[in-house]
Formats: structure tokens, sequence, C-alpha cells
């Protein structure tokens, strides 16, 4: 609770919290894995985690220099970057972390593109001059 209430501290971590646990849910989603309904929790956290980006995301909608970056980003972490991270993160071959990261994407995409609508950012996608390709190799790049 103190975190959701907490402006400062959503603009330092959500962002990356966010990249953080769909990353971890792609390892908890394995046959191998140890932690029982460790997926089942992670799933739960990111959905959590999803409600308090949609709350927050006119601040999360511009760059900060507080925000932390999250891991292999070069980008500022956004709501149009995390859209984009995310719309990669739809090829991935883990079932749990790709319809998290589908999920997301639906919720997020119209604030990204300023629209009421997720076809508006994925129309923006496709129109731009490598978006067919991109679309493609999203879809091609894990398997």
């Amino acid at each position: 609770r103190a975190f959701r209430e907490k402006d400062a501290l959503i603009d330092r971590f959500a962002i990356e919290m966010t990249v953080v646990l769909l990353q971890s849910l792609r390892f908890a989603d394995r046959p191998d894995s140890t932690g029982a309904n460790a997926a089942e929790q992670t799933a739960d956290a990111v959905k959590h985690m999803q409600r308090i980006l949609c709350a927050k995301s006119k601040l999360l909608s511009k760059a900060s220099k507080e925000r932390r970056t999250p891991p292999g980003w070069t980008d500022t972490a956004t709501i149009a970057t995390l859209c984009e991270w995310l719309f990669e993160q739809t090829g991935r071959v883990e079932t749990a972390a790709r319809r998290c990261a589908m999920e997301l994407l639906y919720e997020l995409a119209p604030y990204a593109a300023g629209s009421s609508r997720p076809a508006a950012w994925f129309a923006g996608v496709v129109e731009q001059p490598d978006g067919p390709e991109r679309v493609r190799a999203v879809f091609e790049q894990h398997v």
C-alpha cells in the first residue's frame, strides 16, 4: 500500500519493477521451476503493477531523471517505451510471460498512443517504415 500511494516511489521504480516481474515470470513458468505457484504469484504481482501503471499513467508518460532504467534498456523508461518492450515480449515462447505481456500491452497502449483504443497504438507500429517487418520479427525471433 505504501508503494502505490507514493508518487515518488512509483516514478522511480514502477516501470523497472514491471519489467523485472515479467522477466521473472519467464523463468517461473518453466516445467523445472522449483517454486510452487511462483508463476501464478508473479502474474498476480504483474496485474497489481498494471493497476498502478494505469492509475499513474500521466506521471509515467513523461521522462524523469529520478526514474530507474530497467536492465538492458537504453531508452528512457516511460509508458511508451514500456509498450515497445512489451510488444517485443508478445513473441516469447514462455506462455505465462507472453500472456501477461499481451494483457499489459492491451491495457497500457491507450496511454502511450493518446487514444482510448489499443488498436491506435498498434496501427502506429504497423505504419512505421519498418512496421510490417518489425511485427514479423517479433513473432519469429523466439522460434
